[in-house]
């Protein structure tokens, strides 16, 4: 159904995806939060991970509607959220991000990634990380990011070709 990314079109996007079966014109916390008087049990709702919410982003993300799947995904808490879920969408929010043009948010988003010691996207980011730093011209961050990925995902997908971007950069310094 998906065709699996090589290393070499990371630069286009982030891999990693996930089946879903929903959409909807409005998030559905908006329509929770419309339809609700009692202070306490708006907050409740507000406070819970609101899986339509989620179900939408995904499902706006992998029709590659990224603006839509990143307030989808904004709506969400968290903080309720099971560990690997929260780590998908802090890493489909960085991909959707840098897909827009915004790279600044998308380097927020792989930082938040990168943070996370549980994370399975940390050789990802650092892989795009470093891709992005490259774009910008600015070499020294990249290298760092290729660097770390190296190092530290040395088994990585990924390894081999920050092994060749950090030999590229010595070829032109």
């Amino acid at each position: 159904f998906f065709k699996q990314k090589t290393a070499y079109e990371i630069g286009v996007r982030l891999v990693g995806s996930e089946m879903c079966i929903r959409d909807r014109e409005r998030p559905a916390s908006e329509i929770i939060s419309s339809n609700l008087n009692n202070d306490t049990l708006s907050q409740k709702l507000t406070d819970e991970f609101n899986s339509k919410d989620y179900m939408a982003g995904v499902f706006a993300y992998q029709q590659e509607n990224f603006k839509l799947a990143i307030d989808c995904f904004t709506n969400l808490h968290l903080r309720n959220a099971d560990v690997n879920t929260a780590d998908n969408i802090v890493y489909w929010m960085a991909d959707s991000y840098q897909r827009l043009g915004d790279i600044d948010n998308a380097m927020v988003y792989l930082d938040r990634v990168i943070e996370n010691d549980t994370s399975d996207h940390i050789d990802d980011a650092l892989i795009k990380k470093g891709l992005l730093h490259r774009k910008r011209g600015e070499t020294d961050l990249s290298l760092s990011s290729f660097n770390k990925l190296v190092n530290n995902f040395p088994k990585s997908e990924y390894a081999k070709l920050a092994r060749m971007e950090i030999k590229r950069a010595e070829l032109y310094k």
